[in-house]
């Protein structure tokens, strides 16, 4: 699948993923990889847990905009918390998925 962000035209999805990078980048979890994340596959407590741009989660009610990958963590960034992503260790995820380059 080709790289996108919801509901933005190409030219301003790559402004806000800049923009989220950016902020990102200033996070105590590390340096933000060039990688562009489709979706993650992670255990949450008992539970298997798959987040992917651009699908809304059911138990969260909102959507994924961005899946940043950030040193030893992933940062999901959904519509309405961009300045609070969820931080997933990657010790708890078990598959990512990339976008097409």
């Amino acid at each position: 699948m080709k790289f996108f962000i919801p509901d933005r035209s190409p030219k301003e999805g790559e402004k806000l993923y800049k923009a989220l990078r950016k902020s990102a980048g200033k996070s105590e979890t590390g340096a933000i990889s060039e990688a562009r994340i489709q979706s993650i596959t992670y255990k949450n407590g008992d539970r298997t847990v798959q987040r992917a741009v651009g699908v809304w989660d059911a138990h969260e009610c909102r959507m994924v905009i961005a899946i940043l990958e950030s040193g030893d963590s992933f940062l999901i960034f959904e519509r309405g918390r961009l300045s609070d992503p969820i931080v997933v260790g990657k010790n708890e995820v078990s598959q990512v998925e990339l976008f097409d380059s």
